[in-house]
């Protein structure tokens, strides 16, 4: 468990550092530099538009059969039902048939 001195610690010590929200003047870079510097390239905010969206489907080109696999679901049931049943007569094999107990 943390000692609610040590967190009160940290709490002080944190808020000595943190000296409040940064002076637009001091900033070595300003917004208008960095939007100028990305106008047109395709790199920043401005040029985000001529980019194509990543991982998104157009929602006129999704297809019934693209939601829907019936042969996908038919071997999901089939291993559903498949598999306990294969552990279950495996397990009465063994334990029927094998002196382990």
């Amino acid at each position: 468990m943390v000692s609610p001195l040590l967190v009160a610690g940290i709490a002080v010590a944190a808020a000595e550092d943190v000296a409040g929200p940064p002076d637009a003047d001091d900033s070595a870079v300003s917004i208008d530099a960095i939007a100028e510097g990305d106008a047109g390239t395709g790199d920043g905010p401005s040029g985000a538009g001529d980019v194509a969206t990543i991982g998104e489907e157009d929602p006129e080109a999704v297809t019934v059969a693209d939601l829907f696999d019936p042969a996908a679901t038919g071997r999901v049931v089939l291993l559903w039902v498949l598999t306990p049943s294969l552990s279950a007569v495996a397990s009465y094999l063994v334990f029927q048939y094998l002196p382990i107990v």
